[in-house]
This record gives structure tokens, C-alpha cells and sequence, in this order.
């Protein structure tokens, strides 16, 4: 059955989200950086048999309001315990890619009982490796902020239908905030601020399933370091998939399948 996309407003920024039907616990799906909500479609179907699917477009993204220079990692956390709390209503399972996996993080030591299972998609965990890996990527994120300030109909034009969209649709002040001012340091840390790894992994006791692509964006190291703090950790690596786990090729089955048997797991 196809989603229902609805508006929250939270005060600050209205949210674009999109809603299954109610055939089991609710479960979030938290997009990453320049994505929507569309990102899971892949998967959508199959969860919401035995799931209550809720899909977020976080701030900045996809059809969701814009909020010029606010797109701090507690600004969408913030949005996301909103939501949560006003439109859920019941301990949820969490599902974040990426950025929407920090935020995941920092919701569940935030509000703990809000959250009822944490799924965490190759969020990169070291920020020291994440500082080298914005540096490395310069100039391709240069080209896709640029994208981001062009009109839908001159996108199409060189990508595909679904890239021009979203593209078209996403704040170009993401990409100033977090990719170019993120060569400052004290940018950076005002951006990630209450991103302590070992405080938050510590702030909650839900279980927690981590997904590793081959791309290194969540590194060995990374792992590594969770583990040795909540050792109890679900550990996934996908030796063929990159970043968006197969999500973005269709190829989203050993995903599905590995999330599954997670969550079957906890009953």
C-alpha cells in the first residue's frame, strides 16, 4: 500500500512525512544527508505488513520547510522527538541512515523512551575520520551544491528524473553549512554539538542493529569503538554494498532480510 505524505509543524519548521497503515509497532525511517524520505522505498512494502511505517523528510529536504542557517544536528534531532511525541505517540523503532543515523542516536539518549530499537545505516561513528573524509570529497560536494541551486527543469537536463527532483527540492544552505563551513573547525563542532559517542551509546539500553557498507564511511575503527562500548551491538558489514546499503539500486533484499530477522529477534 502507498504511503500518505502529511505535514507537521513543529514550532520552527513545517515537516514533510509520509505514513503507512497502522498494521504493527511504528518505525521510523530517518533519511540522510541531500535524500528524502524516498530513499527507503525499496523496503517500504515489505515492512509495512507487520509495521506502523512513518518516513520523514528531515529540515531542509525533500518537501519540508527551510529553516536558513539551522540545520544543526540537534535541530533535526529536535524535530524528529517532536514529531515523535505529538503525532506517535508509542515507543518507536528507528531507523537513520547516515545523518538521519547521528540524529537516531542522539534521540534515543535524549528521550530513551521514546525509542523502542535503534537500526543505525553506515553513520560514520570516528568524527576525526569524518573531518578527513569532508576534505577528501571537496570537490564533489562543490559540484552537488551546485546541482542544489538549480531549477528542477535545467536538472533534468543532466541527471535523472528522481536526482533532479530531489536535488531541486533540497536547501543549498545544507551544503554551505555542512560541507564548506565544516572546513572550520569550531563550524564543525557547533554542527555536531552532543555527538559524544561514548556518552550516548551509554544513554540508552534499547537494542541496537549497525549496518557497515564497504565504502569505509563508517569505518572499521568505528565499529570497533562502539562495540567496546555497548558490546551487546548487532553488527552487519555488506561486503557488495556501498553507502546507501543497496538502497539506491534496487539490490535492497540481504538489507530487508538482515533488518528483519533483527526485529524478530526482539519479540
Amino acid at each position: 500500500m502507498m504511503l500518505v505524505e502529511k505535514s507537521f509543524d513543529t514550532g520552527e519548521v513545517v515537516l514533510n512525512y509520509a505514513e503507512g497503515p497502522n498494521n504493527g509497532p511504528p518505525m521510523l525511517l530517518i533519511h540522510g544527508f541531500t535524500l528524502s524520505w524516498k530513499l527507503f522505498q525499496p523496503i517500504i512494502p515489505e515492512l509495512s505488513k507487520n509495521y506502523h511505517i512513518f518516513a520523514i523528510d528531515l529540515r531542509g529536504h525533500g518537501k519540508s520547510g527551510r529553516v536558513k542557517g539551522h540545520y544543526t544536528l540537534k535541530d533535526y534531532s529536535n524535530d524528529i522527538i517532536k514529531l515523535l511525541e505529538n503525532r506517535i505517540h508509542q515507543p518507536t523503532i528507528l531507523f537513520g541512515h547516515s545523518l538521519g543515523g547521528w540524529a537516531s542516536l542522539m534521540i534515543a539518549s535524549k528521550k530513551p523512551t521514546t525509542v523502542k530499537a535503534l537500526i543505525i545505516g553506515d553513520s560514520p561513528l570516528d568524527l576525526r575520520e569524518l573531518k578527513k573524509m569532508l576534505k577528501r570529497n571537496y570537490d564533489r560536494r562543490t559540484t552537488r551544491r551546485e546541482y542544489s541551486m538549480k531549477t528542477y527543469e535545467e536538472l533534468v537536463k543532466e541527471l535523472d528524473v528522481d536526482s533532479a527532483e530531489r536535488l531541486s527540492l533540497l536547501d543549498p544552505d545544507v551544503f554551505t553549512l555542512w560541507f564548506e563551513d565544516c572546513e572550520d573547525s569550531s563550524n564543525f563542532d557547533r554542527l555536531m554539538e552532543g555527538f559524544e559517542i561514548s556518552k550516548l551509546l551509554q544513554g540508552f539500553d534499547c537494542p541496537v542493529l549497525l549496518f557497515q557498507g564497504n565504502g569505509q564511511i563508517l569505518t572499521d575503527g568505528g565499529v570497533e569503538y562502539a562495540k567496546s562500548i555497548r558490546s551487546d551491538i548487532v553488527h552487519v558489514y555488506f561486503e557488495d554494498k556501498g553507502h546507501l546499503l543497496g538502497l539506491d539500486t534496487g539490490d535492497a533484499g540481504e538489507l530487508l532480510s538482515a533488518v528483519t530477522s533483527f526485529l524478530e529477534s526482539l519479540k
